[in-house]
């Protein structure tokens, strides 16, 4: 299988999250804040999968907390393993992520009103 053999790209650039098929039943959507490491485990001198640049989607699957008092995040996607809590940004609750795509802006809908001023 493919996860036996990790990219030997460093940075794991992000393209658009997808839901997994078959995803398990809650997982937490976050935003990565700074480029982080995702470790094999969670403990801090597991070895290294990959690098996640900033602004990437990952979706949580479990959180446990360390000895030490840290809080570690395993995360699926989009590889596997497991990466500090305080790097991560929760995303605002939403039941379900199949429409990701198609959900809507309301920024822009609120833009609108602003339109007889621009002129």
């Amino acid at each position: 299988s493919l996860e036996k053999h990790p990219r030997s790209r460093k940075i794991h650039r992000c393209g658009r999250a997808r839901p997994m098929a078959g995803s398990p039943e809650r997982r937490t959507r976050a935003t990565v804040r700074w480029e982080t490491a995702v470790r094999e485990e969670k403990e801090l001198d597991s070895s290294i999968v990959t690098t996640l640049d900033s602004g990437c989607t990952v979706f949580i699957v479990d959180t446990k907390t360390l000895a030490s008092g840290r809080e570690r995040c395993k995360i699926d996607e989009p590889v596997r393993g497991w990466v500090s809590r305080l790097l991560l940004e929760e995303a605002v609750e939403s039941d379900d992520d199949e429409e990701e795509s198609v959900s809507p802006e309301p920024s822009k809908k609120r833009a609108t009103g602003l339109s007889s001023n621009e002129r």
